[in-house]
């Protein structure tokens, strides 16, 4: 239905669908990628939200890392870094190793909202700041980085 229809509101809705019933589906997902850099921004957004609710492939954890990063829109980074926080319901433990460590590396950016969502995210999923402050230094920031770091290394340790 969704490839089947051309119009992006009827699209904004079967995705929305999709993320509510949470159902992981190849199809959907392969369908879903095809617009998570379309214009319109409605269906963008829908997009973005359900394609962790459809798949645990890691090439969705890395087009929304990607849209977190370098989107020119502040509205479509900050909600790739919700879709990142909360809808990736269908990734492993160890799949979680890449997009704790895109997240982490994304504490690195350029970009203070950037920098500011990605600690978000990891402590949405952690609990945990490791005491980074996105406004801080960038020596402070990096010596924080590592600590996240060496949380990854142990993180992976144990699965």
């Amino acid at each position: 239905m969704y490839e089947a229809v051309g119009d992006d509101g009827f699209k904004a809705r079967v995705a929305q669908t999709l993320y509510e019933l949470g159902w992981e589906s190849p199809d959907a997902k392969r369908a879903l990628m095809k617009d998570v850099h379309t214009g319109n921004q409605d269906l963008r957004l829908q997009v973005q939200w359900a394609l962790g609710r459809v798949s645990n492939d890691e090439d969705v954890v890395e087009a929304l890392l990607a849209n977190m990063r370098s989107d020119p829109s502040p509205l479509f980074r900050d909600k790739a870094a919700c879709a990142l926080a909360y809808d990736q319901i269908h990734l492993s433990e160890r799949q979680k190793v890449r997009l704790f460590g895109g997240l982490i590396e994304a504490l690195r950016d350029d970009k203070y909202d950037v920098r500011r969502i990605a600690l978000l995210a990891l402590q949405i999923h952690t609990g945990q700041t490791k005491g980074f402050d996105p406004d801080a230094s960038s020596s402070d920031r990096e010596q924080k980085v590592r600590v996240w770091q060496a949380w990854l290394e142990q993180y992976k340790s144990g699965l």
